[in-house]
């Protein structure tokens, strides 16, 4: 920008004015004690563009007249025009990184209900409820994903309550999140004992009658089981507690189940346990 102002005041160009403009708005030539606020910088964008478009009048050019800048200072200045376009988002870091964190767009539906002409969709559409399924679909990829659909919710919400004001559609969110959470509930813990059921039994087996790799891991639910603390709608969920709870209902039926089983053979199953053991 400096460069192309020099050149301006040394040929005496009518464009002096508007660049000495830019250039003071920027400050190119000191530093700057407040930044340039949003008028400012659509001004001088607007500048810009009008003076090194080529359907301005001082770009035309013609056999006797040169044209306002050259094609190497017009590239200069459309790479600082392009680049411009990002300082307002600079000038409001707050609001930027919140506006990219904010991802209740992906729950909010509203508008597809009135095209489908439903009064409500099932929990099984929602994106929210759909991510959550897929990472327990495939564990071993997105295990350290898998809580974060649920903060979904959280982002719906404040939307719902600080922009929309609505309490109506903060009950929706709520009673979703409610069944989605259920549901994730059961089916994790579902997951976790099956799977150390199996290795445990893989143990057990005879080594001639196992394969040789049952790409069983310990590890693999270490991370969700030590999740104590989850903040869901302001309220803080002790998960490591609720799964903790629904494992031991699990061990208490399988128990049941084999005693049951007991009671009911004859004398001769004492033999079979002898072998299991």
């Amino acid at each position: 920008m400096t460069t192309n102002y020099q050149s301006a005041v040394k040929k005496k160009k009518p464009t002096l004015n508007y660049l000495k403009y830019v250039k003071d708005c920027y400050g190119e030539d000191s530093v700057r004690v407040d930044p340039v606020s949003l008028s400012q910088l659509h001004f001088s964008r607007s500048m810009m563009d009008f003076m090194f478009n080529e359907k301005s009048k001082g770009m035309k050019g013609g056999l006797l007249k040169e044209k306002t800048f050259k094609d190497s200072q017009v590239q200069e200045l459309q790479q600082f025009f392009n680049s411009s376009y990002f300082y307002q988002y600079m000038l409001d870091v707050h609001g930027t990184v919140t506006e990219c964190t904010n991802l209740s767009s992906l729950w909010f539906k509203e508008f597809y209900l009135e095209l489908c002409k439903q009064v409500q969709f099932p929990i099984n559409t929602s994106l929210p409820s759909i991510l959550t399924e897929f990472a327990l679909d495939s564990w071993a990829e997105h295990q350290q994903y898998l809580l974060y659909p649920l903060d979904l919710y959280n982002d719906a919400a404040f939307v719902t309550l600080r922009r929309l004001k609505s309490m109506v559609i903060f009950d929706e969110i709520e009673a979703e999140l409610n069944l989605c959470f259920d549901q994730f509930s059961f089916k994790t813990s579902q997951r976790i004992y099956q799977h150390y059921r199996t290795m445990a039994a893989t143990i057990l087996m005879p080594f001639e009658h196992t394969a040789v790799d049952q790409g069983f891991s310990t590890d693999l639910y270490v991370n969700v089981l030590r999740c104590k603390h989850i903040n869901i709608l302001g309220r803080t969920i002790n998960l490591s507690a609720v799964l903790g709870a629904m494992l031991t209902m699990y061990f208490r039926n399988s128990i049941d189940v084999a005693i049951s089983r007991y009671e009911a053979s004859d004398f001769t199953y004492v033999v079979v346990l002898l072998i299991s053991n």
